[in-house]
């Protein structure tokens, strides 16, 4: 919750994001309101007792953000480190 990580969508949302080896640039935005679906979507692929042991007691206070994908930057260059979020 104190991450600088929501605080720099929060100020600029633009973002780049890497699925598998393609980058993509978007725009985020914090929708908190729509965590309890994720949880929701979570819980119906991984089960309630995972969910819960990855974000239950201390680590239930999370953010959810929601990405848009504006278009392709390309192959991601061998070796280049990203940011990596755990969800």
């Amino acid at each position: 919750e104190d991450s600088l990580w929501w605080k720099n969508i929060a100020k600029t949302p633009e973002v780049e994001v890497a699925v598998s080896e393609i980058v993509f640039t978007g725009t985020a935005r914090l929708v908190q309101e729509k965590l309890a679906h994720v949880f929701g979507l979570f819980r119906k692929k991984y089960g309630d007792f995972q969910v819960e042991r990855w974000y239950g007691g201390s680590r239930s206070k999370r953010n959810a953000v929601e990405v848009e994908l504006l278009r392709v930057l390309g192959k991601r260059p061998t070796g280049k480190p990203l940011l990596e979020i755990a969800i």
